[in-house]
């Protein structure tokens, strides 16, 4: 396994530049894959993402072209209804700048 993602992008970087395929590269690309097992593992174990208004999982994400900061849809409308800024950053912001996100 790799010791830090930089090394794991040291050895992607490596490997897409075009080297021949030997040994060291199919160990390469084990490692990768055992890499990538671990790394899922290890997000499965995580909390799932939050609103930071109504700080519940995300029902249906909605962001902000205008400042890319991102909370539900119901949450984003009752913001926009009392005032229209974004409630982290304080940008001007209108409901025709929020774009659904499918994740």
């Amino acid at each position: 396994m790799f010791q830090s993602k930089h090394q794991l992008l040291a050895c992607l970087f490596f490997f897409h530049r075009g080297n021949s395929r030997t040994a060291d590269t199919t160990e390469l690309i084990k490692s990768l894959k055992m890499e990538i097992v671990s790394l899922t593992e290890e997000l499965k174990g995580k909390a799932p993402l939050r609103c930071l208004v109504c700080l519940d999982a995300y029902k249906k994400p909605v962001v902000s072209v205008q400042c890319w900061h991102v909370y539900c849809e119901d949450c984003w409308m009752r913001t926009l209804g009392a005032k229209k800024l974004c409630p982290q950053c304080q940008m001007i912001t209108n409901p025709g700048q929020l774009r659904t996100i499918y994740l």
